[in-house]
């Protein structure tokens, strides 16, 4: 029995390691504001993500730039980003 029992939990953990993938992707969603905090509705907006490394003055890991446009709302939903690391 406990042969099986090993053998199964074995078979668990290696079948989990082979499906385990990097997210290939980021997420996200943003209302998008002036200096003066006035949403910017239906407006083109460069967006710029940069993971750091350490702190907020560290190397950066990732970065990645967009150009979108807001809705009505000022919100910007582009979704799915692909990675670009440096």
């Amino acid at each position: 029995m406990k042969k099986i029992t090993t053998s199964l939990t074995l078979m668990i953990v290696i079948t989990s390691i082979i499906y385990s993938q990097t997210p290939q992707a980021i997420d996200y969603q943003a209302i998008v504001r002036d200096t003066t905090g006035a949403i910017l509705n239906s407006s083109n907006v460069g967006v710029r993500v940069s993971i750091l490394q350490e702190s907020a003055f560290g190397t950066a890991v990732y970065v990645e730039s967009h150009n979108v446009t807001t809705s009505q709302f000022g919100h910007d939903q582009s979704g799915h980003w692909n990675r670009t690391l440096i």
